[in-house]
């Protein structure tokens, strides 16, 4: 039997632990500091419990994110059948996610919206989270091998 794929395993550890914290720390921010992103929205537009509110329900999404990744590269390790081709689906979709995003990134910085001082640095990280997924999503998926014979 071969070994875990270690280039996946790497990657979805890498990738849980980075999620884990940003999501930790944005319920953390959601429940002691919401003004910090509520101040720069005018109250007409939403007040500050409810942007804490939304901060702690992103944050938490975040955390189950890297829940499931890091629950996918233990599956790797451990020889479970199904992490192998949940591992793929989920590499590959956060590769397009994380591809997206540094698009989204960089069209904000060259059209003003976002400062690109801010921007860029988040475009060039986002590109090097998609060749990573992407290079966990190919050595899954050359492990998912042909299928079963005609």
């Amino acid at each position: 039997m071969a070994g875990p794929p270690r280039r996946a395993v790497l990657v979805l550890v890498a990738a849980g632990v980075v999620l884990l914290l940003a999501g930790s720390a944005l319920i953390g921010l959601g429940v002691l500091n919401p003004q910090l992103i509520s101040s720069q929205i005018p109250n007409e537009v939403i007040d500050t419990p409810a942007v804490g509110g939304a901060m702690v329900a992103l944050g938490a999404g975040g955390d189950l994110l890297a829940l499931l990744h890091l629950g996918t590269a233990l599956g790797l390790r451990r020889h479970v059948a199904l992490a192998v081709s949940g591992g793929a689906a989920l590499s590959a979709t956060m590769a397009v996610l994380s591809f997206m995003l540094a698009i989204s990134a960089l069209v904000s910085a060259a059209s003003g919206s976002a400062l690109p001082i801010v921007m860029l640095p988040a475009a060039a990280v986002l590109v090097l989270a998609t060749a990573a997924y992407t290079a966990a999503a190919a050595s899954l998926v050359r492990r998912l091998g042909t299928g079963p014979p005609d």
